[in-house]
Formats: C-alpha cells, sequence, structure tokens
C-alpha cells in the first residue's frame, strides 16, 4: 500500500572488491657514498596493499642493467633468469599493509651512470582462494617489460598518465672523472721551443666535481716553461702540478693547459707526455678521490693501463684507465760540432802553406745541408792561391765555405784549407779558428738557432771552447767552433836609448848614453850591429864606438 515499499522499483546488493598493490624500490642515496666497479649495493623493494583484499604469492621482477649483476652476497632468494631477477612475497598482505624483500646487486666493470638505474615490477598476485589478481589492480597494468610504464621515483599513489605505482627505479651515486690529453703540434720540436697541450676534465658521473687536483709527469729533457701561465707548480724537474676548481657538472667538462719548454738535454724521437687526476672533489668540498667508479687517482704515471685519448675504459683486464692520458710529441735534436785540425808541426815561414782539416760532425737526430763555414785567418795568414777546397776569401781575415750536404745523424764530412803565411806580423803559437755559422734541414728551413748546445755566430772570441772536444756544452765547450795552432818563429830586436847624464850640460860636456836591446823574437840573436845617429853640434867622445861619417857604430857586435 506504499507505506512499507513502493512495489514500481527494487535493489540488490553486490560486494565491491578493490585490487590495489603499489611498489616503491628503495636505497639510502642520500647518504651512502658513490659506487665503485665490484661495490654490492644494497636495494629493497616495499610493496603496499592499498586495495580491500589480503593478497598472496606476489610475485616481484628486478630488471638488472647492465651496470648491476646480482651478488654472491644477495641471501634473498631471488632466480636470475638473463637479465632479470625473480623473487616472490608469500603474504598474506593485508590491506593497508606493506612488506619489503631485498636485492643485493654488484657493480659491473660495464657500469655508467646511465646503467645503474635499477627497477623492479609487480607481475602477479593471488587472493585468499588462490585466484590470479594481478590483473584486476586498479591502477596498474601488470606485465615484465621494463620500459613502458611512466614513473615518478618513490610514487605510490597516483595513478596514470602520471606514474603506474607497480613500477619503480632506484639509482645509485656515481662520481666518475676521464681525462683527455692532446696537443696540436704535430711538426718536431727541437731545443728551446715551448710546447702547449690542453687537458679536458670530463665528469661522467651524476654528481657535481670540483678542485680537481692534476699531476703532469714531465718527460726526460722537458720542463715547465717559463711562459706557462695556467697556474701550474714544478715539483722538482719530473713533474708539475694544478688544480681546475670547477664546478663540473654532470656530463660536462673542463679544460685546462699546461706550456712545456724542449730543454738542452733532450733526446731525439717521440715523447709522451702524462697527465692523471691525483685527487677530486664533490661540491661541496667533500673528497671523493677514492670515489672514482672506475679509476684510482694517484701520482704514479706508470700504474695505469694506456689507450691514448680513451675516456670510456675501466682500467680493467688491459682497457685503459681513464683518469689519466698521454700527448706525443716528436723531438728533433739539432746538434752539429766542428773539429779542426793541422798536421803541421814545423815552424811556419814567410811564404808556407799550411794545410788545415775541418771535421763537420752531425750529433743531431735530422740530415743537415747547406752547412755554413767561416775561417778566421792567423795574422800574417792569407788564404793560400793554392787552395783547391772552395773557399771564398771575405777581405776581412776571413774565409767562408758551405758544405751542401746532406750530413746524415752520426755522420761527419771533412774539408781542408790552406792558407800561407804571408808576412810575420805576430811571432809564436797562433790559433786558426773556424766556426758554423748556419744550416738547414732537408726542406730548406734555417736551424741555425736550433744548435742544443751551440750558438752560430761570426765572433771568434766570444765561445769557450777545449780544443778538438766534441761532446761537451757550453761553459766547457762550445762545440760548433775550434782551433788549431801553427808555430812562427823569428827575430824581433826592439831598442831603447835614454841619456845617462844629468843636470844642465853646457858646451864641452861629455853626455852619456845608454842603449838596451830587446830581444822580443822566439830566436836567439846573435851579433847584433847597432847604429847610433850622431846629431850636429856633437862629436863622437866614446873609444868603444867609431864615427863613419856621423853614423857610429861599436867596434864590435853585440854578442848573444
Amino acid at each position: 500500500d506504499g507505506d512499507f515499499d513502493e512495489d514500481d522499483h527494487d535493489k540488490a546488493f553486490i560486494e565491491v572488491e578493490i585490487i590495489d598493490l603499489a611498489l616503491r624500490k628503495i636505497t639510502t642515496f642520500e647518504d651512502m657514498a658513490p659506487v665503485r666497479i665490484g661495490d654490492d649495493v644494497h636495494f629493497a623493494f616495499e610493496v603496499f596493499n592499498q586495495g580491500s583484499v589480503t593478497m598472496y604469492n606476489i610475485d616481484v621482477v628486478d630488471y638488472i642493467p647492465t651496470g648491476f649483476e646480482l651478488s654472491p652476497a644477495d641471501g634473498n632468494g631471488w632466480t636470475v633468469v638473463g637479465d632479470k631477477a625473480y623473487n616472490t612475497i608469500a603474504g598474506p598482505l593485508m590491506p593497508g599493509e606493506s612488506a619489503s624483500i631485498g636485492i643485493v646487486l654488484r657493480v659491473t666493470p660495464d657500469a655508467t651512470p646511465d646503467n645503474v638505474i635499477n627497477g623492479g615490477e609487480l607481475i602477479a598476485a593471488e587472493d585468499g582462494s588462490g585466484t590470479e589478481r594481478i590483473d584486476d589492480d586498479r591502477d596498474s597494468e601488470a606485465d615484465e617489460i621494463a620500459d613502458n610504464d611512466v614513473w615518478i621515483d618513490d610514487e605510490i599513489d597516483l595513478t596514470p598518465p602520471a606514474d603506474e605505482d607497480d613500477h619503480d627505479v632506484e639509482g645509485v651515486p656515481v662520481f666518475d672523472l676521464a681525462l683527455r690529453k692532446t696537443t696540436a703540434q704535430v711538426e718536431p720540436v727541437t731545443v728551446g721551443d715551448d710546447v702547449t697541450y690542453t687537458i679536458t676534465i670530463f665528469n661522467q658521473g651524476n654528481l657535481t666535481a670540483e678542485n680537481v687536483g692534476l699531476i703532469d709527469h714531465l718527460p726526460q729533457g722537458f720542463a715547465l716553461s717559463p711562459n706557462d701561465a695556467n697556474g701550474w707548480t714544478a715539483q722538482g724537474d719530473t713533474a708539475a702540478i694544478a688544480t681546475v676548481a670547477g664546478p663540473i657538472a654532470p656530463g660536462d667538462s673542463a679544460q685546462i693547459q699546461i706550456v712545456l719548454r724542449v730543454l738542452a738535454t733532450a733526446e731525439a724521437g717521440i715523447w709522451y707526455n702524462t697527465t692523471e687526476i691525483r685527487s677530486a672533489q664533490e661540491l661541496g668540498g667533500i673528497d671523493r678521490t677514492n670515489d672514482d667508479l672506475d679509476s684510482t687517482p694517484d701520482d704514479d704515471p706508470t700504474n695505469d693501463n694506456l689507450t691514448d685519448d680513451a675516456i670510456d675504459g675501466n682500467g680493467l683486464d688491459g682497457a685503459d684507465e681513464d683518469d689519466h692520458d698521454v700527448a706525443p710529441v716528436e723531438v728533433e735534436i739539432i746538434d752539429l760540432a766542428l773539429r779542426k785540425t793541422t798536421d803541421h808541426t814545423a815552424p811556419v815561414e814567410d811564404g808556407d802553406d799550411v794545410i788545415f782539416e775541418i771535421e763537420v760532425t752531425n750529433q743531431g737526430s735530422i740530415p743537415m745541408y747547406n752547412i755554413g763555414l767561416i775561417d778566421h785567418y792567423p795574422p800574417g795568414f792569407v788564404l793560400s792561391p793554392n787552395d783547391a777546397n772552395g773557399w771564398t776569401d771575405n777581405g776581412d781575415g776571413t774565409a767562408s765555405l758551405t758544405l751542401p750536404g746532406p750530413v746524415m745523424p752520426g755522420d761527419h764530412y771533412t774539408v781542408g784549407i790552406v792558407l800561407q803565411l804571408a808576412d810575420k806580423v805576430v811571432l809564436g803559437t797562433l790559433d786558426n779558428v773556424a766556426e758554423i755559422v748556419h744550416s738547414e734541414d732537408a726542406a730548406g728551413n734555417d736551424r741555425t738557432l736550433d744548435d742544443r748546445d751551440s750558438q752560430a755566430d761570426t765572433d771568434p772570441a766570444n765561445d769557450a771552447f777545449t780544443d778538438n772536444e766534441l761532446n761537451e756544452q757550453p761553459p766547457v765547450d762550445e762545440d760548433d767552433h775550434d782551433i788549431a795552432t801553427v808555430f812562427v818563429q823569428g827575430h824581433d830586436l826592439a831598442l831603447v836609448k835614454k841619456l845617462v847624464s844629468t843636470g844642465v850640460f853646457e858646451q864641452g860636456d861629455t853626455l852619456d848614453f845608454e842603449l838596451t836591446v830587446y830581444n822580443q823574437g822566439n830566436l836567439t840573436a846573435y851579433d847584433i850591429v847597432v847604429t847610433d845617429y850622431l846629431p850636429a853640434g856633437m862629436h863622437l867622445a866614446d873609444a868603444g864606438w867609431t864615427d863613419n861619417g856621423g853614423l857610429l857604430t861599436p867596434l864590435a857586435p853585440i854578442a848573444a
């Protein structure tokens, strides 16, 4: 009658069950040190029952990236199939409750910041009757595909398209610096040259780096150049250090240059300059020297595997340790030496020819051409008309000659020069000096100023020398110049006359004079005859002399 039921409508009751499981994957990223190859990382899966039905036998899959592998230390019962690991939470997992399961992964030699992000997903679950219910999850679609779900890390309350909450990922901190060293110097260098190297530091990790300490190991024969203005500090003769302040963000790089000078002690060949990271910090001053993913920073240039310019190696099994690198340069040595000799041992007389030999030795590493020589004659000598060696008299007491070459490394070339004594200007031992004044390489480049231990010029008096020495350096010997000596003998008498008498003289007074003869030559003089010229107004008053019409001579010559 309508008091209790209006019979034109009715209702039926149904029970609604909510199946809703969510997963969160965690580790202690903020508190953990950056991982290194071989480290074990402990992850945990937290499974939340956000539905209304108690769930059992909840299957979890872990997508193991190439930067990880299941650690032998894992004791959580995981089964690995390919690049996936499987485990089951038996339950029961009551509505509103959660359960956790751990997994221990080991960092592999292939690790990079991109492949140490570990994800997991729920792939199966049952209710109390054993019925599979995972496909009934109200906001997730279970599968075993690692990369087809939208996700926000650690989020369990959102729904697609924001987040599919049955899947989550977790990364780990990675500190990973790599170094590459290059130089634009492609042509050979030689003594005195500066070489500029560029060092690039790459941040391959996911943490910002700063205060990266570098050490440069100087090759033998190189030193930090006085022209370097990049902040390097020399550490004795073998190394230099510098710091790149940064910051260097993940994926970015920073550069610093170093300028080295080739020393006179350098040897020819290909020389490798090595730079290595010796220390580093994470932004905020946190020391990460020992936390690099795949390198061990240190000061030792010999303990790292090396592939030039590689920055992706991990240092294992012969692979490059990417915190150090080298750059090669070729060193050419320009080094010509000269020796001058003569076999003439007898005293040289007027008109005599003396043959000198000049030997030019190539002590460098490349063939040399057009080697210019200058010969400085001893006093009284001229270029002999009998010389047939191609010398040109310069009209100033020197002669010039060019040796066309090539004079190969280690070889020598000998040329003669014939000088003639035209006048005994100076007596005694006289030096004949020869010097190298010019040289070229095979390309015709002037290499005169590149000699590593000599300075070519035309000055015979400005070089230190040790006769016939080829292997010393200044200040002992400048080996592009040498002498050979000859002996010129002859008489050289000098006379000094002085008045011995003193006072004021009058007519009829006798004046005494003294004549002294000096032998300034190198031969003993005998029977020296002196002539005195009698001035007007005076007559001879000495019985030991004879007046020969105004020419006075002693009765006997001066004995030796």
